[in-house]
């Protein structure tokens, strides 16, 4: 079931009746730019419930650990009014995002449209494409199509949607796809459009390089920091005050309260973060990805047999867990390593899927110029067929099949489409779309073509600056969680362990050290189980910032295997 579903489950609750009719106007027109048919009345209903939960749930925290009544109502208080702020905000944050994605996408769009308003392709039929497409503005394109088919004129259609998406740069673009229409299909302005958001996305990226610094010090504060200082105050407090922390708060604090704190300073990183560029669409099932470029050439399909093998290796696995509670932890990790081996083959297959479209993108703009070449003299079936013969790895043998199915007898236009179809890339489907314009409409494609290729390098040159920025990023994260924290927090420990905190304790307090001793060894637990912690919500957070999600299942294995044992290795290191 999906978020909107359940949250509109609670449309009929009273509590929506204190926010003004204005605001539910704003919060429905917000949903509507991120896509969500979400009742007003419904979310608000939702967002207070909300509220009151995660206020309870911090005040109940902060009094299982403080043990203060006072204190505890505070929180209650401040919590109630943050979490309210937050619910009340988030539409307007999920719609700013969504802006941010669309301006990502804008200066590619730009470009098709230049491009097709040159080669003399309809207006109309420009708009109904774009509106199929993937592209994070499609959907408004659908509406601006609707609005076309039901008797607007373009330029009233176009406008309405400038007006309904708040982005000075959208209304900009449509101002200037208006102006070209008006002047009879002129395409250079729009593309010059195009270059300046790229120019733009540049300067943003700086902007953010500068930020990251200090955000990447708040980072470590709270992800390092915070945990040492707190290990330190439960050898030296409870040695020197008493029994002033349980183990019961041990585990909250380091199981919620820090995963929480460190939640927040990476939410706010990740708003503050360029949106990445998407040369990917989200039509084709990525089953059928799967298949067509790894599992049929072994006469696998992954969306029959997968469900089968998940079943076959858990039943293995359980098997030998059995033998491992018989006999010794060898059995054990055989076990793990057959159970998690279906989720590493999807992933290492999605990622060699990946890789291999990475590839026949970053050989396109040579296939292009190749193309533009030899557009003049030859028919499109010999562009095809030449390029099948080139040097460019998986794009010619894409070309290869498209070849050999025009020679089978098949029409041009299935066969590109259907090269499309097998792989998941915007760009690929650009090109072919030109070849396919080309070949009926006999138009001349020199140019259209040439500056396609250019198009896409400078695309490229975008996403290797976006990348190179979000690398020091990146590093913040995986570095901090799965080198840095587990260093010092085992470091730390094994320090004060090594000390002799009963002699200590006797001498300063004559206080037992029996609760500092029995802390200190669920310490290394509790910390183990909050970088694993760790470790899931970053990875989740960098896939998304990179724009693949298949990546998080690499990223937290890494980080959490790297931080257990980097921490363990550290608590065996005799420092003392």
């Amino acid at each position: 079931m999906e978020i909107s579903n359940i949250i509109n489950h609670f449309e009929r609750l009273p509590f929506s009746s204190i926010i003004s009719k204005r605001d539910k106007q704003k919060i429905k027109t917000q949903f509507e730019i991120v896509g969500q048919d979400i009742n007003p009345n419904a979310y608000i209903n939702f967002s207070i419930i909300c509220t009151f939960v995660c206020s309870l749930y911090i005040s109940g925290i902060s009094l299982l650990i403080l043990q203060n009544v006072f204190t505890s109502l505070l929180l209650l208080t401040i919590t109630l009014l943050l979490t309210y702020l937050l619910s009340k905000k988030m539409p307007g944050l999920l719609a700013n995002r969504k802006v941010q994605k669309i301006e990502a996408d804008l200066p590619l769009v730009l470009r098709i449209i230049g491009t097709q308003m040159d080669i003399k392709i309809p207006f109309e039929k420009i708009i109904a494409e774009l509106a199929n497409e993937d592209y994070e503005i499609s959907n408004e394109f659908k509406k601006v199509n609707k609005e076309i088919k039901s008797g607007s004129n373009v330029t009233l259609a176009l406008t309405n949607m400038a007006e309904r998406i708040n982005s000075r740069t959208l209304k900009r673009s449509i101002n200037q796809i208006i102006i070209s229409y008006d002047k009879g299909g002129d395409g250079q302005s729009v593309k010059r459009m195009a270059s300046e958001l790229i120019d733009l996305q540049y300067s943003k990226l700086k902007e953010f390089e500068a930020k990251m610094s200090f955000m990447g010090l708040i980072f470590i504060a709270t992800s390092a920091l915070l945990p040492t200082f707190f290990e330190i105050y439960i050898a030296v407090g409870t040695m020197i005050m008493g029994g002033t922390i349980t183990v019961i708060q041990l585990w909250i604090t380091f199981v919620f309260i820090f995963p929480i704190l460190d939640l927040i300073v990476l939410l706010m990183i990740y708003l503050n973060s360029p949106v990445p560029i998407k040369t990917t669409t989200n039509k084709t099932d990525k089953y059928e990805i799967l298949n067509n470029i790894i599992f049929n050439k072994y006469n696998i399909n992954i969306k029959q047999t997968g469900p089968l093998i998940v079943i076959l290796t858990t039943f293995i696995a359980l098997i030998f867990f059995g033998l491992g509670l018989i006999f010794n932890t060898f059995f054990f990790l055989i076990g793990f390593i057959i159970f998690i081996s279906p989720t590493l083959i999807y992933f290492y297959a999605m990622y060699k899927t990946e890789q291999r479209i990475l590839e026949i993108e970053r050989n396109l703009p040579d296939a292009l110029l190749q193309a533009a070449a030899m557009q003049s003299n030859s028919s499109t079936e010999a562009i095809i067929h030449e390029l099948s013969k080139a040097k460019y790895g998986a794009l010619s043998e894409e070309y290869k099949i498209a070849s050999r199915q025009l020679k089978a007898g098949s029409d041009l236009s299935y066969v590109l489409e259907n090269m499309s179809d097998r792989n998941n890339s915007t760009l690929i489907k650009r090109t072919n779309k030109l070849l396919i314009y080309g070949h009926y409409a006999g138009a001349n494609m020199y140019t259209a073509l040439r500056e396609t290729a250019e198009d896409i390098f400078s695309l490229f040159s975008l996403i290797r600056e976006r990348k190179a920025v979000m690398t020091m990023q990146k590093y913040t994260v995986i570095i901090g969680g799965a080198i840095i924290v587990p260093l010092i927090l085992g470091i730390v420990i094994q320090m004060i362990t090594s000390l002799n905190i009963e002699s200590m304790a006797t001498y300063l307090t004559g206080n037992d050290a029996n609760l500092t001793t029995e802390l200190l060894e669920q310490s290394v637990l509790t910390i183990q189980v909050y970088m694993i912690i760790y470790s899931a919500i970053s990875s989740v957070l960098l896939a998304q910032q990179e724009g693949e999600t298949n990546k998080f299942i690499i990223y937290f294995i890494f980080m959490a295997m790297s931080a257990i044992f980097l921490f363990n290795m550290a608590l065996s290191i005799k420092l003392i």
